[in-house]
């Protein structure tokens, strides 16, 4: 499983150092920073050929409109859009992906990802069987951060994907360290179908000065500082971040 890291704009170099091929770029923050943000995707999609995925700002609970994301997406030129979901709100989720589907066409000249969004699995799971008449080509798996089980409803849902879509291609939208980094169980147990992980933890702990060490183990929640893309460079100190990154990276491929 791949690594797409979340870093501050002061810091976008690390993510280019530590590729894995797979690069995770948030819309909202194109719009507000396009011309450092925003160019140093632009570069990685357009210039040095990484796979470059489009996130549409829901996990920061940012409903965007379907003008300004399409706009962000002219603009990068990403390989992968994730179209549009509203959390936890199965409703909402079926009306807005197929609006921003029918807007953008069934072949945009880019991957679409569908993210299935609900309060409970069966609303999670219904939402999935509305959004599979899209027939997209990337599933987006959220943390599930409400669900009580979710240690093992992210593996259940999984599943039911794959169920469906045997040779289903499924990025993972966030590695939650609270149920022991469950994100990299889940890649292992699905190896094929789960090609790729975002995540912002190996600087947050970087920041808190904490260590990463047996991710299978650490049952640490640290919470994302504020004006986390501002954060200017020698706040942290560098080879602890460096060393972060390097553990979740090897969590993700199993090593």
């Amino acid at each position: 499983m791949k690594l797409a890291l979340i870093l501050p704009t002061a810091y976008l170099d690390l993510c280019l150092e530590y590729s894995d091929g797979v690069q995770i770029c948030l819309a909202q923050e194109v719009l507000r920073d396009k011309d450092g943000y925003g160019d140093f995707y632009r570069k990685l999609s357009n210039t040095l050929g990484e796979y470059v995925i489009l996130n549409n700002g829901c996990a920061e609970n940012i409903l965007l409109g379907n003008g300004s994301i399409q706009y962000v997406t002219s603009y990068v030129n990403p390989n992968c859009v994730c179209l549009q979901d509203v959390g936890y709100n199965c409703r909402a989720t079926v009306y807005q992906t197929y609006k921003m589907s029918s807007e953008i066409g069934d072949e945009p000249g880019y991957h679409r990802m569908v993210i299935a969004q609900g309060e409970t699995l069966a609303q999670w799971t219904s939402c999935l069987e509305w959004l599979e008449y899209i027939k997209p080509e990337m599933f987006g798996v959220t943390r599930m951060r409400k669900l009580r089980t979710q240690r093992y409803t992210r593996r259940v849902y999984v599943k039911r994907i794959l169920q469906r879509y045997p040779t289903a291609q499924i990025h993972l939208l966030g590695w939650d360290t609270t149920d022991s980094g469950v994100g990299c169980a889940v890649g292992q147990d699905f190896t094929g179908n789960i090609v790729s992980i975002d995540t912002c933890k190996p600087f947050v702990f970087a920041y808190h000065g904490v260590e990463a060490k047996d991710l299978a183990k650490d049952q640490i929640y640290l919470r994302r500082p504020e004006n986390y893309f501002d954060i200017p460079r020698g706040k942290v100190d560098l080879s602890l971040l460096k060393y972060n990154i390097e553990v979740f990276r090897r969590a993700a491929h199993g090593d």
